[in-house]
């Protein structure tokens, strides 16, 4: 049996999907000679994917007409041909009523009934020259249609603290109990005083878990007035959940881990009261924008690995950073807790982390 790793790559308007034998060949059973260029007729890109218990491949993005931007789903089968079953001949195309240009998506995570949640955002304007996002989840049953019994028609629309607030998702799992979790970040109206993470819980039903934090909303503050943003999600198996997150300036990024109970409510024994911060070298800066993904890991010892790119003004570097179970920094690690790839002239980026 072939080990298949597969990268969605986007160039304007098609999509193309790579998969590799496990000596790290192309896998000739899969698509074209392991290749799958997916076209779609109009300007479409993929930014998350997800593999079926039965093998079949989801990826999920967004695809612009004319002014337009929406959500886009579409299922493969495991040799990379596109499932005629799902959706409308293998895609699904949803409008979630963001304004001009103004939907994107982040993650796309599967239930344990089969059933597709994609999160991101949606953009609206103020009826004057700004824009704002909030939250945008859709809930797709297994053929493709949308879950009725999911929000409004299989869609959740959500602001945080009114809609003149930015609430952007970034990451999102199903817990065990197919409760949804969603991170990214928010920043109050005009983002004034910088942005926040935070973390909000859904029931089955797509509505809010008011047993969750605050009436079902945490926000966490990594560094005041600094640019935080959560994005990704970590389930410890305690129920404990961890974010990964980055904060400062554009220039002066930082690795960042929160931490909270359960409930949400954060865990004062991690870090200092529920954060950690783990500074770069002077050299470099965290790389961060929407679509960048900065995943955690948990190691069976209970460390946590997390990382990304990082940018020194010349190329990028791929870093990796372990913390022991308490939130400090494992200076067994690397070189005081971080290591980074060394290109001699040529920019790596991650956005995975995977256990062998």
């Amino acid at each position: 049996m072939n080990f298949r790793f597969l990268l969605c790559s986007i160039l304007e308007i098609f999509i193309s999907s790579f998969a590799y034998s496990q000596a790290g060949s192309l896998d000739s059973t899969f698509g074209n000679n392991g290749i799958v260029v997916s076209d779609f007729g109009d300007d479409a890109s993929a930014y998350a994917i997800a593999i079926q218990p039965d093998d079949k491949i989801v990826i999920a993005g967004i695809i612009k007409t004319n002014l337009e931007q929406d959500f886009l789903v579409a299922r493969y089968h495991s040799n990379g041909s596109i499932d005629m079953a799902f959706g409308n001949d293998g895609i699904v195309i949803q409008d979630m009523g963001g304004g001009y240009l103004g939907e994107q998506v982040a993650k796309v995570a599967i239930q344990a009934d089969g059933k597709l949640v994609v999160s991101g955002g949606i953009k609206q304007f103020d009826g004057s020259f700004s824009y704002f996002w909030h939250i945008a989840i859709l809930r797709l049953n297994t053929d493709g249609s949308l879950d009725n019994s999911f929000g409004d028609s299989g869609i959740i629309r959500t602001f945080i603290n009114g809609e003149y607030h930015d609430a952007y998702v970034k990451a999102s799992v199903i817990q065990p109990d197919q409760k949804i979790l969603a991170a990214g970040y928010y920043a109050n109206a005009y983002n004034v005083g910088g942005s926040d993470c935070f973390l909000i819980r859904y029931l089955q039903d797509g509505s809010i878990d008011s047993t969750f934090a605050d009436n079902g909303v945490a926000l966490i503050t990594i560094d005041s007035f600094d640019n935080d943003q959560a994005t990704s999600i970590l389930i410890q198996p305690d129920g404990k959940i961890i974010i990964a997150a980055t904060s400062g300036t554009y220039t002066d990024k930082v690795i960042a881990l929160a931490r909270v109970f359960k409930d949400g409510f954060i865990d004062t024994t991690f870090g200092s009261n529920g954060t950690v911060k783990a500074l770069l070298p002077d050299s470099f800066y965290y790389e961060s924008n929407y679509y960048d993904s900065k995943p955690v890991v948990l190691l069976p010892s209970g460390k946590i690995i997390t990382g990304g790119t990082c940018y020194n003004g010349v190329i990028t570097k791929i870093v990796l950073a372990q913390f022991n179970q308490d939130g400090s920094i494992d200076s067994s690690f690397g070189i005081n807790g971080m290591t980074f790839s060394d290109p001699e002239d040529s920019s790596q980026f991650s956005s995975s982390i995977l256990l062998q």
